[in-house]
């Protein structure tokens, strides 16, 4: 990872008290509102992604319009108003 880029411990909420390193991942330029974002994603599934995975099978837990966001930059709030409606989940056979 890159100097400079946030990373913090957190624990994940399965009642498992398994710690998990989470990272600042900031999101390229909405085409929409032409602001850039940032998500805190988990450190492992974020260089998983990082090494030429899909961003579905990088990111499993994580709704449609967050990885939406970390693929066009389009934040989530910014796709309802293009498309009037939320992303919904799909699943491709």
């Amino acid at each position: 990872m890159g100097a400079g880029i946030p990373r913090y411990l957190q624990d994940i909420k399965n009642g498992k008290g398994k710690q998990i390193m989470m990272t600042l991942y900031a999101t390229r330029r909405c085409p929409v509102c032409y602001k850039t974002g940032s998500i805190m994603v988990d450190e492992s599934e974020l260089l998983h992604y990082l090494r030429g995975n899909f961003v579905q099978d990088s990111f499993k837990t994580m709704s449609a319009p967050l990885r939406e966001q970390i693929i066009t930059g389009t934040h989530p709030e910014c796709w309802q108003k293009m498309f009037g409606q939320e992303q919904e989940e799909t699943i491709n056979d």
